[in-house]
């Protein structure tokens, strides 16, 4: 038999790793839709399976459906949960998430901790060597099945050197060599990106009918950031700096983020209670009641729903989808935010587009930044 090398090889590695990313959007293709998918005989579908089974990264279900025409019925297809497993973490201004998730995307761990203030850089630094080294004591029994670690920063960073420049909610963040932190604690490959951009990867994989839309993702958080979904994939831009929604120039030549960010809305409301922060109807409609904070809300959610409008009106997405732990379906503000944003729309000649609430799980974007990890372990050319 002969072993494929050079050029030859990279293409069946690719093909390989383009027959699990077709499993993993779609749990339970079988071998004839995949081989249409994509583009090849059956032959070479049935010739594939049996070699990913025997690896141990595929699973084939038994199944009671008959066979269509001659031959064995075919059998569902799904990524082994237990073959591989991948870490996750997710840095924001306040708190560090950490997850272990299985070969399907599910997580097998979480943790979150909140950072502990810092007067200086260094110890920004050791803080987040000391926050991943006490979680390792939690999961030292399935670490060693870890692959590949995937971390998620919530501000622009250097893509070749995994250091963030500046982070300027935190004012003693600067110059933190993220990368090399995680490499040499973990002695794995690490993958850095944006959180953004993992949340979005998070919706790819867990609403498979993404992959046949466009959609435009906005998370509202200690500022503002926006992800584009297109034919299947995370829109990332050049070096990865695609997404951190400044708009400079909304209201009296101020940015976004100083106006609809989560940390600019807390320094213009302190002491506000926690089932606000949280979204809870009650507690966001009693606060409302109050002209100074509904002043504050409503001049957030304009300046946010207009540039949402604005970078739509660009894009063109099917769906509009929106993470912010303020926004719940049902509490006022977000009733508010789609009014405002359907009411830009109608003045722009646009058509109505309704937006809908993200899914509200805290580690969504540190499971994405494993899924981000899984995926260039993985890569392909689709």
């Amino acid at each position: 038999m002969t072993v494929p090398t050079g050029e030859q090889a990279l293409k069946l590695e690719e093909k390989r790793n383009q027959f699990l990313a077709l499993i993993r959007k779609t749990p339970g293709i079988s071998r004839q839709e995949c081989a249409r998918e994509m583009r090849v005989s059956t032959f070479y579908a049935s010739r594939l399976v049996p070699e990913l089974i025997a690896e141990g990264m595929v699973i084939e279900a038994e199944t009671n459906e008959p066979a269509a025409g001659r031959g064995r019925p075919s059998k569902p297809l799904h990524l082994n949960p237990d073959y591989e497993y991948f870490a996750g973490i997710d840095l924001q201004a306040e708190h560090w998430r950490f997850v272990i998730i299985d070969f399907q995307g599910n997580p097998k761990f979480t943790l979150c901790q909140r950072y502990q203030a810092c007067s200086t850089r260094e110890e920004y630094i050791e803080q987040l060597g000391t926050l991943f080294t006490e979680a390792l004591e939690s999961v030292k029994d399935i670490w060693p099945r870890v692959s590949a670690l995937g971390v998620g920063v919530p501000t622009l960073f250097d893509k070749e050197s995994g250091i963030i420049n500046n982070y300027e909610i935190l004012p003693n963040f600067k110059n933190i060599p993220v990368l090399d932190i995680y490499r040499m604690a973990t002695g794995k490959p690490v993958f850095m990106s944006q959180g953004i951009f993992n949340l979005a990867t998070f919706d790819l994989w867990k609403r498979p009918l993404t992959c046949t839309k466009t959609v435009m993702l906005t998370a509202q958080q200690a500022g503002v950031s926006s992800a584009l979904i297109a034919n299947g994939r995370v829109i990332c831009g050049s070096g990865m700096k695609a997404g951190q929604t400044g708009l400079y120039g909304v209201a009296n030549k101020q940015f976004l983020k100083d106006i609809s960010g989560l940390h600019a809305i807390a320094d213009s409301l302190p002491k506000m209670p926690e089932g606000f922060w949280k979204g809870e109807a009650a507690a966001v409609k009693e606060a409302l009641r109050k002209p100074n904070i509904k002043k504050v809300i409503h001049g957030a959610m304009d300046s946010l729903a207009i540039a949402m409008v604005n970078i739509a009106a660009f894009t063109a997405p099917d769906e509009v989808i929106v993470s912010s732990p303020l926004l719940n379906g049902d509490n006022t503000i977000w009733k508010y935010f789609v009014q405002k944003f359907n009411q830009f729309r109608e003045e722009q000649g646009l058509d109505p587009l309704a937006p809908q609430v993200a899914d509200k799980s805290e580690f969504n974007a540190a499971i994405g930044a494993g899924l981000f990890a899984l995926e260039n372990q993985y890569p392909c050319c689709e």
